[in-house]
């Protein structure tokens, strides 16, 4: 492996710990519930630039295209551009109110969102193929689950990962976890999962090209 790979391994593992980090601490510092992905994006970016990344929150628009990046990260010592998108994915939480429908592990607005069962034209499947069109070195792809041990986000996650290929190499796994703090029961979780693959001189071409 050359060195250059080496480095931006590293980079890579340094990039994914910075957002894991930052995560657990923001959202345990007096948030209630959780951010908006709008004013979290804009705190990963605000961190990442402090941390020498530079990054921007500022929907830089894909190639071609009218669609926007949720963030846009520069490394400049090490040549990286890294475009990340963001997705929250809401199983349970502290009062949530859960009706008297039975909790589905793989159903209902969960999938939806995530994109495995239609029904929200926005979703987790389509913002992975969105970075098919980006122009850089890498793309990261950042999901946020809310769970408890009752109502489970894994099988769906599972799913959604087997359907969007992230389980396959040249992607990379990064996840971390912590009880929700919160709750008055150790039952609730957050789970963050970060995915980073490096972009190949072909997408970017052909990210390049005319339509």
């Amino acid at each position: 492996m050359s060195e250059h790979v080496d480095i931006a391994d590293e980079s890579i593992g340094e990039y994914a710990s910075l957002i894991l980090k930052h995560i657990e601490l923001v959202l345990h510092d007096g948030v209630q519930l959780y951010l908006d992905e709008v004013p979290l994006n804009y705190s990963i970016a605000e961190m990442l630039t402090q941390n020498g990344w530079a990054s921007t929150d500022v929907k830089t628009r894909y190639p071609n295209s009218d669609r926007r990046a949720d963030i846009v990260t520069h490394h400049p010592e090490h040549q990286l551009k890294i475009i990340n998108e963001t997705k929250y994915l809401i199983c349970d939480f502290p009062g949530a109110k859960r009706g008297n429908k039975k909790w589905t592990v793989v159903g209902g607005v969960v999938a939806q969102h995530l994109g495995i069962k239609s029904g929200k034209d926005i979703n987790a499947v389509d913002d992975v193929q969105k970075l098919n069109m980006a122009v850089g070195t890498h793309v990261s792809f950042l999901l946020i689950c809310f769970e408890s041990v009752a109502r489970c986000g894994d099988e769906s996650i599972r799913q959604f990962v087997n359907l969007t290929g992230l389980n396959n190499k040249p992607w990379n796994r990064f996840d971390a976890q912590w009880p929700w703090i919160h709750s008055l029961s150790i039952d609730h979780l957050v789970k963050c999962h970060l995915w980073c693959r490096p972009i190949s001189q072909d997408d970017n071409q052909e990210s390049r090209s005319e339509n």
